[in-house]
């Protein structure tokens, strides 16, 4: 059972850096440079900080709206909960 679960595990990071080199073979290609192993670390290197980047604003994004109570079921905006602006009786 766990081997099958190591196995799916292993192949579906296989796909996913096999999509991530597509990728890059793509990029490096529009650019002009043969995507050897070097050329691919090195643009991969930029994808990675890029990306981490880019997580790193989605997550300020979220927090400021958490803050504003954009985010629904948090905050104290209009739809805090399934009772608001009701009374108790």
């Amino acid at each position: 059972m766990l081997d099958t679960h190591l196995l799916k595990y292993e192949a579906q990071r296989r796909r996913e850096e096999n999509a991530i080199r597509r990728i890059g073979q793509i990029e490096l290609g529009k650019q002009g440079i043969i995507a050897s192993e070097g050329e691919y670390r090195k643009w991969r290197a930029m994808y990675d900080e890029q990306l981490g980047v880019a997580k790193a604003k989605m997550d300020k994004d979220a927090e400021q709206r958490r803050g504003m109570g954009g985010i629904e079921g948090e905050g104290k905006g209009e739809h805090a909960g399934a009772n608001a602006g009701t009374t108790e009786a």
